[in-house]
């Protein structure tokens, strides 16, 4: 079960998901109270170095991001984005050619997400997102809400076969150290992302709720 930590905006934080055995944080460098800004990002990677993978959640528009993230992830040589803005298929293959990696956000609706998810993984073709991160919908915020994904909704789409041949999928959204378990083994994601249901305060990671989400996420595959 791969582990991303997401929302880190201090060197400590990162230290301790890295103990706590995450095998990803994220930085979010486009809004929220969890916001970092680079020079921050910069003092978190120089401090982690290669200990844990990098995901920088990036503003993207046009069909690109802001300069200095750019230079960040050349820098710092980070393998994955996770862009906010309009993401096309063609965005997907352009970043791999800079060996850089796509975890790409969809939002769960009953409705619409397993044929809009199909339909972007088609057009990519051979050059898919790393992993689809499925999240709530209707927050009007990026990510960190606590606002819990239809996990039945999910299991669904997987057992109807709607997610056949898509990249693996990470669950976020709403997930806790008491409710990773259960959320693990309805839906059976790759990966799972946490935020706000690791934290002291908006914005500050408890290194006990780290650990206690790590082993619950990892014991529920057990």
């Amino acid at each position: 079960m791969w582990v991303k930590i997401c929302g880190i905006t201090s060197v400590p934080d990162a230290s301790a998901a890295v103990a706590a055995g995450a095998d990803a944080i994220g930085l979010n460098l486009v809004a929220g109270p969890r916001r970092a800004d680079v020079q921050t990002a910069e003092t978190i990677l120089s401090a982690v170095g290669t200990s844990v993978s990098a995901v920088i959640l990036t503003p993207w528009a046009d069909g690109r991001m802001p300069d200095e993230v750019w230079d960040l992830l050349a820098r710092f040589r980070v393998p994955y984005v996770q862009p906010y803005g309009h993401v096309t298929p063609q965005d997907v293959a352009a970043l791999l050619t800079q060996g850089v990696q796509t975890l790409l956000v969809q939002r769960v609706s009953r409705e619409s997400f397993p044929l809009q998810t199909r339909e972007f993984v088609t057009r990519c073709g051979t050059n898919p997102p790393a992993a689809i991160l499925l999240d709530a919908v209707g927050t009007g915020r990026l990510g960190g809400t606590g606002r819990r994904v239809d996990w039945n909704c999910v299991a669904a789409a997987q057992q109807s076969g709607a997610w056949a041949g898509w990249p693996p999928l990470v669950l976020a959204g709403g997930l806790t150290p008491q409710n990773v378990s259960q959320a693990v083994s309805v839906v059976r994601p790759w990966g799972v992302d946490v935020s706000s249901g690791v934290e002291s305060a908006p914005g500050r990671k408890s290194a006990e709720k780290m650990r206690a989400f790590v082993t619950a996420s990892r014991g529920a595959t057990t």
